[in-house]
């Protein structure tokens, strides 16, 4: 069923030019064999009109006024020889052309089709009439068919626009629908997550209130340090199984990575590859490195890594410089390119500075990005350490 609606355009195109072609043929090659010729002329022009007309009818969708033009010479052609040995088969063809032109072109040009048919058929009729061959009842016979299928293309046509304007407003209203959908699931899930986020954090601090009383009474009271220690235990396994599925409904990727993710550490080999990709980078640390948690750690480098990106996206030929500062209570990131800077027109700054700033925003830290004195571009990202250390 599927291949016979993908295959019936091509049918409807074929088998009308086929049909009327070969029986154009048979009127002129094989019906004068046991029947006197329907016209007079050399069958070899006729044939080559017939022709025409079959090719024309083939190219009635893509060119209606071509194939009307095709279809009137070879009627032109059969009038010449005999204004009264039109063939059913030219006469046929006419119509199925002037409903093409109705069908297939723009309410304009279907006009103009018309008009220039219905001129040829005027002046072929008063030929006619002059010519004593037919009078006026007869010779305006065929213009109620001529308007009723011209009539009949163009309200196939508004159908056929309106069909498929309709399906293209169904297909934006599927995807209005499904984005929608998107969008509310995307809520729910922040929502969800925004409970479990307080169902956890009320479980940690448990965790902590209870683990300090059991430190306190560890030595004096060893029985309710032991209940204490298997509250936090079973608190623990439960803020545990919140905080995954909390992270399961935030998560976006189909399988999680199971590669380590990168930190503080892992900044100089960032600059190196920046240095592969072309841009001029200096990096300096200053202090030791301490161990910090790993989400901290994770923020750190993500910083870097956007403005290192945008660096080598937007900034000049300067060098860009690096420098990690590990203070006694903060770590200070500062990454400057000194410009000019540069960006394509219609380019947006994109989402970089935003993720920065929600990074820092969640360590309690500060950042500042912007133009400096120098006319460079400087980002300045300072995150706290108390509390923060792994």
């Amino acid at each position: 069923m599927n291949k016979l609606a993908a295959a019936w355009p091509r049918l409807a195109l074929w088998v009308p030019a086929v049909v009327l072609g070969a029986f154009g043929l048979f009127e002129i090659w094989i019906s004068p064999v046991t029947e006197p010729q329907p016209f007079p002329g050399p069958a070899v022009l006729h044939t080559a009109g017939v022709l025409a007309v079959a090719g024309g009818l083939l190219a009635r969708v893509s060119a209606p006024r071509l194939a009307l033009g095709a279809v009137f010479a070879d009627v032109i052609l059969e009038w010449a020889y005999d204004p009264d040995a039109v063939s059913l088969t030219a006469f046929t063809s006419m119509l199925l052309a002037f409903y093409s032109v109705g069908a297939h072109a723009g309410l304009p040009e279907a006009a103009r089709g018309l008009a220039g048919g219905l001129l040829v058929l005027v002046a072929l009729d008063a030929a006619d009439m002059i010519g004593g061959n037919s009078g006026i009842v007869e010779a305006a016979g065929e213009y109620p068919f001529v308007f009723v299928v011209w009539g009949a293309g163009v309200a196939a046509r508004r159908l056929r626009l309106r069909a498929t304007h309709l399906e293209e407003q169904v297909d934006v209203l599927a995807r209005e629908r499904d984005e929608k959908a998107r969008e509310a699931a995307a809520m729910e899930r922040a929502r969800i997550a925004r409970e479990l986020h307080d169902v956890v954090a009320h479980s940690v601090s448990t965790i902590v209130l209870q683990s300090s009383g059991a430190r306190q009474v560890l030595r004096s009271h060893p029985d309710d340090a032991d209940d204490a220690l298997r509250s936090v235990e079973v608190t623990g396994r439960q803020a545990l199984r919140e905080l995954r599925r909390m992270l399961g409904i935030l998560r976006t990727d189909d399988r999680p990575s199971l590669d380590p993710q990168p930190g503080v550490g892992d900044v100089e080999p960032l600059v190196r590859q920046m240095r592969e990709a072309g841009l001029r980078v200096d990096f300096e640390q200053v202090g030791e490195t301490v161990a910090m948690a790993p989400g901290l750690n994770l923020a750190a480098y993500r910083i870097v890594q956007e403005a290192l990106t945008n660096a080598l996206k937007h900034a000049g030929g300067g060098e860009t410089t690096v420098r990690l500062t590990f203070d006694v209570d903060a770590l200070d990131l500062v990454i400057r390119n000194p410009g000019p800077l540069r960006r394509r027109n219609g380019e947006s700054p994109g989402h970089g500075l935003v993720g920065m700033r929600e990074r820092v925003a969640l360590y309690s830290g500060t950042l500042r990005a912007g133009r400096d004195d120098a006319g460079g571009f400087t980002v300045h990202a300072r995150l706290p350490l108390e509390g923060e250390r792994a």
